[in-house]
């Protein structure tokens, strides 16, 4: 698309402000932020005092693409009526603002960096266009939550040489409200999957929004500031139609469905338009989500609605495409009450129809107690098994009662391997295998060694369950020609042969696509396959 118009990443009038309560008829007061103010500055300017190094990926921005233009044709500001009332009103930008991609990019990179001045020298800007550019982008990324207000600075006459963002958090708190965001971005998400149509997934992501955020009716001076956001109707689950709106569009199009706001400053009221096939329609979860009522309430009055609909109660909007479309107009939708991938046991990274899940060996690690996460939502199962924790699981087979007593802060290395630290998750593990006789140590340097953190290779894995079982096992003339047929048997180390054809002998080692990946890492996944097979084949005893 060589021209962005406020669609899929951006919308008309979304500048932040106060909303009123919803009176009866469902209408709602909005206060917005007040105008953003332009320093035209001659002294020195200082510089950023805040940046972070790295400042993560964004889905919104990776959506401009990066030949483009985009127009703005028009932006919000805040009025106050005569009886003393807050409410927006349309204001003309320069037209039309042409800005390259590269500056949408550049500035909204700047502020997840939060950088706080951001110079835009380059880009050769009067103080409107500069002011113009940065409301375009702190509008169009619902995930730049954190900042609203801001103003310019330059040398130049009547041009911008900075932007000087007003960033509405401690700049030190904004990096966990970001990974917060996200990981509840990733959670909402999960109520779509790859089978339903785009219908059915703008209903699913209107019904979760509706289901867990309700209308914030009032606030206080430390809720305000979250109340017009994506987050604070995401992760703190009150909001005013803004932060209704944001998530939707957030939520919609990281779901790969258009989607754009709307507003009515004359209704002081923000709501949605989406894209379902070639079609646009108007959305809004905000009068969709009653007022007080319980989570099990889910209307669907404004879902997928045509402009000749919505103009029974919503009036004077601003919007960028036509919605003629009736076809939904009355249709009778399903109501979403839950997530459709489904994560086992918490973790974020395991979906139900994973091979670890469906064989069962998920199951049968955690709920013996061998496995856990690497943290409370991730399982890791794709990364490299490591030699200490394989050890760790073989120890909690062997020695559960140590394993649940165990005090870390007090281990120490009761091994000659030199680099078992002490005090570590792993050291009572670590004594364990090496004194059983299970892992007897890496050569290198002169000498033997633990190497916890190295990855456990598959020709070492039933090395050591082979050892744990304190058991030989003859080895056919089946299981010779097997082990010569694959084509990588060759790779097999020679101290590790003779284990690994009695592995393939009694089933434990199995090939794949005509290869055994003897000398390969071994992933946490595979690696719980192993030792599962080896309990359930009465290899490790009762």
């Amino acid at each position: 698309m060589g021209v962005l118009r406020n669609v899929t990443a951006a919308t008309p009038c979304a500048q932040r402000g106060m909303h009123g309560e919803r009176a009866g008829s469902g209408r709602v007061l909005v206060v917005a932020l007040a105008t953003m103010l332009a320093l035209v500055l001659t002294a020195a300017l200082p510089t950023p005092l805040f940046a972070q190094e790295d400042p993560g990926s964004s889905p919104w921005l990776d959506l401009v693409e990066e030949n483009g233009v985009v127009e703005v044709p028009y932006t919000c500001v805040q009025v106050q009526n005569p009886d003393g009332s807050y409410g927006l009103e349309p204001q003309a930008v320069v037209e039309p603002l042409e800005v390259s991609t590269d500056a949408i990019v550049y500035v909204g990179q700047a502020i997840q960096r939060l950088e706080t001045m951001i110079d835009i020298s380059r880009f050769n800007l009067t103080g409107d266009e500069a002011m113009a550019l940065y409301d375009l982008v702190k509008n169009s990324f619902p995930d730049l939550f954190y900042v609203s207000g801001g103003g310019y600075a330059g040398y130049r006459p009547g041009m911008a040489d900075y932007i000087i963002p007003m960033y509405d958090f401690p700049i030190e708190q904004i990096p966990a409200m970001k990974a917060t965001y996200e990981a509840k971005i990733a959670e909402a998400l999960d109520w779509v999957d790859a089978g339903m149509g785009q219908a059915e997934k703008a209903k699913a992501l209107h019904d979760y929004i509706v289901i867990h955020c309700s209308y914030a009716q009032s606030w206080s001076s430390d809720t305000f500031q979250y109340i017009h956001s994506a987050y604070g109707a995401l992760v703190n689950g009150s909001a005013v139609c803004e932060g209704y709106a944001n998530l939707y569009r957030d939520l919609c199009a990281r779901a790969g469905l258009g989607a754009c706001g709307v507003e009515s400053p004359n209704m002081n009221h923000a709501w949605n338009q989406i894209m379902v096939g070639d079609q646009w329609y108007h959305v809004d979860v905000t009068w969709d989500d009653p007022i007080g009522g319980s989570p099990a309430v889910v209307r669907q009055t404004y879902f997928l609605k045509s402009e000749d609909y919505f103009s029974f109660d919503h009036y004077d909007w601003y919007q960028y495409f036509s919605s003629p479309d009736t076809r939904y107009d009355s249709v009778t939708w399903q109501t979403y009450w839950e997530p459709a991938v489904v994560h086992p046991y918490g973790f974020r990274d395991v979906h139900e129809n994973d091979w670890y899940v469906t064989s069962g060996v998920l199951e049968f690690m955690v709920e013996n107690n061998l496995m856990s996460g690497v943290s409370d939502t991730a399982f890791d199962p794709n990364g490299n098994m490591t030699r200490a924790q394989f050890a760790t699981i073989l120890w909690r087979y062997f020695e559960p009662e140590a394993d649940a007593s165990y005090n870390a802060a007090t281990a120490v290395n009761e091994t000659d391997l030199p680099d078992i630290g002490g005090g570590q998750w792993y050291t009572g593990a670590a004594n364990w295998a090496v004194q059983a006789g299970v892992i007897s140590g890496v050569e290198a340097a002169g000498g033997q060694w633990f190497r916890p953190d190295d990855p456990v290779t598959r020709e070492q894995v039933v090395t050591m369950l082979l050892r744990a079982s304190g058991r030989q096992f003859p080895v056919s003339d089946e299981a010779l020609a097997a082990f010569a047929g694959y084509r990588d048997a060759a790779a097999t180390s020679a101290w590790a042969r003779d284990n690994v054809l009695q592995a393939l002998e009694i089933g434990l080692l199995k090939g794949n696509n005509g290869e055994l990946r003897t000398a390969s890492s071994c992933t946490r996944a595979e690696g719980a396959t192993f030792i599962m097979r080896a309990i359930q084949q009465g290899l490790l005893g009762e």
